[in-house]
């Protein structure tokens, strides 16, 4: 198997679409059914690669599908009922933050036009150039539908995990142990939590010395004050992946670490909802926001050594509200949700706290199930969420005046129906679930990349000393102190609020959103040419006969600095 796929992509920039088709029974054009034009396909990758490859490559690809389907339903599609290249983007974007809580390099907001075909790191390096070719061609001449994507982010997925196993060779290496031997079960329990130590620091262990291993292993306890509760989770992978099992093959032990790699954003879940409740705890109001000399004095007095950021760092995560000068405040979860509290950076992605406004946007758009909405449309799906407990307790008698005169303003600004993807609505979501969703700031406007990326580039450090907290926290005590008494209303709440709209996929005039809003729900688009690009896609992703699917972390920021052994 190894060898025919090396084989194939030496050779696939040879294979024309006509040449690979033409295998397909002639009845089979790209008009045809999405049904009968991929049975036809994984019968004929059946045929070329035998085994069972067929059913796993779509079981894979459906299981995409079933999560994006709402999503995919909800956005403005084209005349052909589907989706143009920006909007495919924040698609994966939001779909990888929602599954293994992932931040891929090159989905993120900055504002410029996305290449499908390299528009992030993982698919520039890693995938075949035939593939990229493909998709370059073929996506984007009518636009893109719901399997296409899906296929996208199974490549992209897989080329991931892909690269987490090359990663767990270099723990082998460390431990000066053959990945061709079998290892007892304490032995492959050593190998994983090595692997995933040096996951969550991005470290090589490949080169260290035993000394230096166990330096490391027994610093990761102070390094990632988590480590202990997730230590039991990643022993109890191995009774899944390979139950009643005495002798463990690489292959046992990649598996427990493709699932350690899926699990992991959600046995992190915990910290990060920590680090959210002490936030609430020192919350200003119900505003979502915390006083920035609340902030700083919450690592000062209260051991919360995590708020350590510089204010420089908070301003350029767009973490801070400075509408009002005097009064600096770090909007909760803009702050839950940057770089700072990602960790396990690699240069594809990092791994980062879940997004609870994913879940509120999510259940709208389910409700919705359109890409365009009136305001009492929005507002009965609002007041529908019944899940979201502190939207209840902060808008016991319904949604405020404030709520609903914004919400008429957008409607008004895109003559009268409210486009859910866009900067303006996620604005409005913001105002509505301060604690949840985070501000929209305008596209180009925050830094995305990793908290050492910054530094590297700006000569600055991220994180603050004790010195410099007590003298910011001083500084700040003395603004609020000088303060000119404002009587507080609501509107001073959502001081930050702009009609400045950016949409993921441009408007289209009223007429024809009348028209197209009647069919979009309803229509799904075929496989289409893609259907070469999945071909070579799934030679390379079953290369090696391993399940490898697939994550979100914290870092106690009193470690900020590089530590190595």
């Amino acid at each position: 198997m190894k060898l025919a796929a090396i084989l194939f992509v030496v050779t696939a920039h040879h294979v024309s679409a006509a040449g690979f088709l033409a295998h397909l029974p002639l009845t089979m054009t790209r008009n045809a059914s999405d049904a009968q034009y991929r049975r036809a396909l994984f019968d004929e990758l059946e045929n070329v690669l035998g085994g069972d490859l067929s059913e796993a490559t779509k079981q894979r690809v459906d299981e995409i599908e079933d999560v994006l389907r709402p999503i995919f339903v909800s956005m403005q599609k084209n005349i052909y009922g589907k989706m143009d290249q920006n909007a495919v983007k924040y698609v994966l974007r939001r779909l990888f933050i929602k599954r293994q809580g992932w931040v891929i390099e090159g989905l993120e907001p900055r504002g410029e036009t996305w290449d499908p075909a390299t528009g992030s790191s993982i698919l520039d390096e890693k995938a075949p150039l035939i593939v990229q070719e493909v998709i370059r061609k073929h996506i984007g001449v009518e636009g893109t539908g719901l399997h296409e994507t899906a296929v996208i982010a199974a490549m992209m997925e897989h080329l991931i995990f892909e690269e987490t196993v090359g990663k767990l060779v270099q723990a082998y290496k460390a431990k000066q142990i053959s990945t061709d031997a079998e290892v007892s079960r304490a032995q492959a329990e050593d190998l994983l939590a090595l692997h995933m130590a040096a996951f969550i620091r991005a470290r090589d262990v490949s080169t260290w010395n035993p000394k230096q291993v166990r330096t490391f292993q027994r610093a990761i306890y102070t390094l990632y004050p988590h480590w202990g509760t997730i230590v039991p989770s990643m022993k109890a992978l191995f009774d899944a992946v390979a139950p009643g099992v005495d002798k463990f093959t690489f292959d046992h032990v990649a598996g427990a670490a493709s699932e350690a790699s899926k699990e992991f954003a959600q046995w992190q879940n915990n910290m990060c909802q920590n680090t959210f409740d002490h936030l609430l705890e020192i919350q200003d109001g119900k505003t979502g926001r915390v006083r920035l000399v609340d902030f700083y004095n919450a690592a000062l007095h209260k051991g919360r050594y995590q708020f350590t950021e510089t204010i420089n760092y908070l301003r350029q995560l767009g973490t801070l509200d400075e509408s009002d000068e005097t009064n600096p405040r770090v909007i909760i979860p803009n702050y839950l949700l940057g770089r700072s509290n990602c960790v396990a950076r690699t240069s594809y992605y990092s791994v980062c706290c879940l997004d609870d406004c994913e879940l509120l946007f999510s259940a709208l758009e389910r409700s919705l199930s359109k890409a365009l909405s009136t305001p009492h449309e929005i507002i009965e799906a609002v007041q529908a969420v019944s899940f979201a407990s502190r939207f209840s307790e902060n808008h016991a008698d319904g949604l405020s005046k404030l709520l609903r005169r914004r919400l008429d303003e957008v409607a008004a600004h895109h003559d009268g129906l409210i486009p859910l993807h866009g900067r303006l609505f996620a604005q409005w979501m913001h105002l509505a679930f301060p604690q949840e969703c985070p501000y929209p700031h305008k596209a180009g406007t925050v830094y995305y990349s990793s908290m050492e990326q910054w530094e590297k580039e700006t000569g600055q450090r991220s994180g603050s000393t004790m010195q410099e907290i007590e003298h910011w926290s001083s500084h700040l005590s003395e603004l609020a102190d000088n303060r000119s008494s404002m009587e507080s209303d609501s509107d001073h709440v959502a001081g930050m609020w702009t009609m400045e709209e950016e949409l993921v996929s441009p408007w289209q005039p009223r007429a024809e959103i009348r028209a197209h809003l009647a069919e979009s729900t309803t229509s799904l688009s075929s496989l289409g040419w893609l259907a070469l690009a999945g071909a070579c896609i799934c030679l390379v992703f079953f290369s090696r006969n391993r399940a490898l699917f697939g994550s979100k972390s914290f870092v106690d920021k009193r470690y900020v600095d590089k530590w190595s052994v």
